[in-house]
Formats: structure tokens, C-alpha cells, sequence
């Protein structure tokens, strides 16, 4: 039967690795490879017109979004340009969301 100092220093040892473990410093960011091609995604900025809500929370909320459509394993958000922020605010959505405008830029999905 194991004594109890020996259990007693088995303790202390599994405590100590299981709190570092919890307690580290450091990330770990563990990359997998998939053989799904990411997509390219043109996110839009969020029109406030009309709403109640403020910009801080708008921008919050797409600050989330982004990061789930980033970190979902299917597509890749692009950087916001201005000429594509005028074209997809248009009102008339067959111009917004001209096909040709978009595959022209190499941009599968555009939210």
C-alpha cells in the first residue's frame, strides 16, 4: 500500500501540473490543414440608417462577426475598400450585388 508521504507528494506533483496547465502564460494555436478551399468574403461595414442602436454596439457586432468568419475554416474576410463599401450600399440590390462587379474582384460571397 502506498505510504502517505508518498501520496502526499504524488498530490502536490498532479496539483502542480494541473493548475500550470490552467494557469499558463502562453497560447497555443494549433493550425489543421483542411481540403476545403477557404472562401473570399466581402463583409460590409453596417449601415446605421434607421436604427436605434448605437455605433459602438454595430461595430462591436461586426467585430464578432468577423472573427467567426474568419475563424469558421470556410472563408477569409477581406479588407473593407471604399469603392466596394459604395458599390454594395447602393439601394437597387441587382447593382449591389452585381455578379460580375464581384467575381471581377475575385470575391466569392459578399455579405
Amino acid at each position: 500500500m502506498i505510504s502517505f508521504k508518498k501520496f502526499y507528494i504524488l498530490l502536490i506533483f498532479a496539483s502542480s501540473v494541473f493548475f500550470n496547465s490552467i494557469f499558463a502564460n502562453e497560447e497555443i494555436e494549433v493550425s489543421l490543414s483542411t481540403k476545403n478551399s477557404i472562401k473570399p468574403l466581402y463583409l460590409s461595414k453596417i449601415f446605421n440608417e434607421g436604427s436605434e442602436f448605437e455605433n459602438s454596439y454595430l461595430d462591436d457586432l461586426a467585430k464578432v462577426l468577423k472573427f467567426d468568419l474568419n475563424n469558421s475554416g470556410f472563408t477569409k474576410v477581406l479588407k473593407n475598400e471604399y469603392q466596394n463599401d459604395f458599390k454594395i450600399s447602393h439601394f437597387d440590390t441587382d447593382i449591389a450585388f452585381d455578379p460580375a462587379f464581384w467575381n471581377n474582384k475575385k470575391i466569392a460571397i459578399v455579405v
